[in-house]
């Protein structure tokens, strides 16, 4: 009886050795987890981050566009009205003209 319980005593020692090491082991690779997640976590936040900036620059920029665009619509519209406007003023000199190189012509003083 003396020598099983020695040899359970044996067995128990071993058993209490093996889970130690391996005990060792979970805990190192559970601290080497940790020091990675947090890498990454900071890796991730970094490119949020940058992620952010690149949207924020973006939509400034889209907003400069929408505004360059809306003054060159402005002044689209202006220059057609000066272009009709213009038109206008040629074609009311261009019948003054006709008008008065007619009457010119008629009273004779062209001949």
């Amino acid at each position: 009886l003396e020598t099983l319980f020695e040899e359970l005593n044996r067995r128990l020692m071993k058993d209490k050795k093996q889970f130690s090491e391996k005990h060792a082991r979970a805990v190192d690779c559970k601290d080497s987890l940790v020091v990675e997640n947090s890498a990454l976590k900071s890796k991730i936040s970094n490119q949020l981050f940058r992620s952010d900036t690149i949207l924020n620059t973006a939509t400034d920029k889209e907003k400069e566009l929408r505004d360059q665009i809306h003054l060159l619509q402005e002044q689209h519209a202006r220059c057609s009205r000066d272009i009709l406007s213009m038109k206008s003023t040629i074609s009311k000199e261009r019948a003054w003209l006709e008008t008065r190189t007619h009457r010119v012509c008629t009273s004779g003083l062209l001949r």
